[in-house]
Parts: structure tokens; C-alpha cells; sequence
């Protein structure tokens, strides 16, 4: 078989890898390229996340600790529900929801997959109730109902992959002996 009708077929199974990897957000519609599994995010997430926990001192303030759990467990509530009612709740296995407030005075929250939250003492007072406490997590969450994470995973595990410079790369130089002789892509050799 000729290189260049390997390259091809190469070429194609690539085409038909993309177009498999190619997903739709189920709340959105929006397409995105995922080729990492839900199982190996949700592991990954898990083990971060209770590293996470580990290293940082979670919030003495039980009142506002209080207020994350329960506006939390609202919206799990809701999430889940939505899910079951548009037929995606296959899009929820897995996870394992938790709602943390750590001690810190940085202005932040996020949430991993599989409903991994914690919010920082620091954007409390900017929240100043559970109304706004809401709108954070609620915005927090989409991100990870959304596979944001498995979807930017898939974009640094493709850009990785296309990062190695050509002149680390080697190609074969024809000969009329057949397949000859090999040196770095970028070779000044003729």
C-alpha cells in the first residue's frame, strides 16, 4: 500500500474520529469536541477535588457553610429533575454531588464534574444571600452539566498532540531503492 493512500485512510479515520467525538450539549444544543470519556472525568474530578479539600481549611461560618449546602441541594434538586424531564438523566451518572465553603478572602466558586462545588469565603459578601449564592452556583454548575471541563481536556490533549514541532518529527526520503534513508523533517539534506 502506497504512503499516500495510507495517509488517506489515516485522513478519513481521523474525519470519522471527529465526527464521533462531536457532541451536543444536551441543555444548549451547542456542539463541542469531547474525546474523554465521563468515567475518566468523573475520576479525575473526584481525586482533585478530595486533594482540594485536603489542602485547604473549609469554612468555620456555619451559617453561610449552611446557606451553600441547602441553595446547593436546590439546585441538584433542579438539575436533576430537568434532566429526568427532557429524557437526560444518562447525563448526570456519575455524579456525586458536593457543596463546600472554603476559607479564603479570593473573590471566587467554581464546580467540577460530576458536581464537585466550592465556593471561597471571599465572594460571600458579593453574594449577600441566597439569591445570590444562586445566581454563582447555578452559573457554576452549567459549566459542569455543560462537560466544559471533558471539552477543554479534549482541546489540550488535541493541541499537545499537534504541538510537537515537525523538526522532532522524522519522514523518509524516497530513493529508488525504496524507503532509504531518514532525517528530521526540517533537514537541509537533499
Amino acid at each position: 500500500m502506497s504512503a499516500r493512500r495510507i495517509r488517506g485512510l489515516l485522513a478519513g479515520l481521523f474525519a470519522a474520529l471527529l465526527a464521533v467525538s462531536c457532541s451536543t450539549v444536551a441543555l444548549t444544543g451547542r456542539h463541542q469536541l469531547n474525546i474523554v470519556p465521563d468515567s475518566e472525568m468523573l475520576s479525575v474530578s473526584t481525586q482533585q477535588y478530595g486533594q482540594f479539600m485536603k489542602e485547604n481549611k473549609p469554612s468555620t461560618d456555619a451559617v453561610q457553610t449552611e446557606r451553600i449546602k441547602r441553595v446547593g441541594a436546590r439546585i441538584q434538586s433542579a438539575v436533576e429533575e430537568y434532566a429526568r424531564q427532557t429524557d437526560h438523566a444518562k447525563d448526570l451518572a456519575g455524579y456525586a454531588w458536593e457543596f463546600n465553603l472554603v476559607e479564603s478572602k479570593e473573590v471566587n466558586a467554581w464546580c467540577m464534574p460530576g458536581g464537585k462545588v466550592v465556593f471561597y469565603t471571599g465572594i460571600m459578601p458579593v453574594c449577600q444571600d441566597d439569591n445570590g449564592v444562586a445566581v454563582v452556583m447555578g452559573h457554576e454548575v452549567a459549566h459542569a452539566v455543560a462537560k466544559h471541563g471533558a471539552e477543554r481536556m479534549s482541546q489540550w490533549r488535541w493541541a499537545a498532540r499537534r504541538s510537537v514541532p515537525r523538526s522532532n518529527r522524522s519522514r523518509r526520503r524516497h530513493s529508488s531503492c525504496g524507503w532509504a534513508r531518514s532525517e528530521p523533517a526540517l533537514s537541509t539534506a537533499s
